[in-house]
């Protein structure tokens, strides 16, 4: 397998596979796959025979289980975890895939089934990268202070009479988990640090859900640091005005798969007008079958 580069803005640059060899993309080798993942978080699959009936076997090859996705997005092909992308042709910002929840996939996957002609392209920004332009001060803020995500989900169907009960989570950061039968809905409070740990060992990462549009992302009903104190809009400015320049688009063609480290990445879509037809089907990866950085610790 030859892996071309694909961006100086990424931390090791990504991995570009082109299938010259005419090979099947299951048959590839899964640690050399493995491997260059984790060290680059980023792999474009270009040029394979996919399809999106079956694509599905080529994701269970590194998968252990899948989340389940936003309800708001439509299930493709007649399959539980091929889903469509955020509906509309809007700018959407950078955001790591459900950073704000329990369910934080680990690896995320876009298969492109048409490419729009003009516009649409997927944006990408390191948050190694990221987090290395960021100043001290910055740094240091998010790295003592957590955020706090209040959610509510729809869960099940609404059930008049039956009130709120008590819903204990299990899993860190969340907490004040109460079932709200009246409404349907699961509400939640997630505690999470905008900046992780990585695969790669002594980096750090900037990936969450910061910049985000709260019309367009309706279970998050507000985002707080622990005080209850709302993040200085200088300091979002200021992280979005340093990612801009670090942002890199992908331009699709038609078949190209993505596996993108959720954990490290954030993504994001460039606008696009009404007439471009545009089909893009995400998959999420709760947990990957091989463990957090496996390939680079073990050296």
């Amino acid at each position: 397998m030859k892996f071309d580069r694909i961006s100086e803005k990424f931390h090791n640059n990504g991995a570009l596979l082109i299938n010259n060899d005419k090979g099947h993309i299951n048959q590839l080798n899964r640690d050399e796959i493995i491997n260059v993942f984790e060290k680059t978080g980023l792999i474009v699959f270009r040029g394979f025979n996919l399809n999106p009936d079956k694509i599905l076997e080529t994701t269970d090859i590194y998968t252990k289980t899948y989340a389940a996705d936003a309800p708001r997005r439509q299930q493709m092909y007649g399959k539980k975890n091929l889903n469509t992308v955020d509906e509309g042709f809007h700018e959407m910002p950078l955001h790591s895939e459900a950073s704000y929840s329990p369910s934080w996939p680990e690896i995320l996957w876009f298969y492109c089934v048409q490419p729009s002609l003009k516009g649409g392209t997927t944006t990408l920004c390191d948050g190694i990268m990221l987090w290395k332009k960021l100043p001290n001060n910055i740094k240091d803020f998010f790295l003592s202070n957590p955020i706090v995500y209040n959610l509510e989900f729809p869960v099940i169907k609404k059930k008049k009479g039956y009130g709120e009960k008590e819903w204990p989570m299990n899993t860190l950061g969340s907490s004040h988990g109460i079932l709200d039968y009246e409404n349907g809905l699961l509400k939640i409070k997630q505690t999470r640090f905008a900046v992780a740990e990585t695969r790669l060992e002594n980096l750090l990462t900037f990936t969450n859900h910061l910049m985000i549009i709260f019309k367009n992302e309706p279970q998050i009903k507000s985002l707080n640091l622990v005080n209850g104190e709302k993040i200085p809009q200088k300091i979002i400015d200021e992280v979005k005005n340093i990612s801009n320049n670090l942002i890199y688009d992908l331009d699709w063609q038609t078949n190209d798969l993505i596996m993108l480290d959720n954990r490290r990445f954030m993504h994001g879509r460039r606008a696009y007008k009404k007439d471009q037809k545009r089909e893009i089907i995400n998959i999420q990866t709760l947990k990957a079958n091989f463990s957090f950085g496996s390939t680079i610790r073990n050296i």
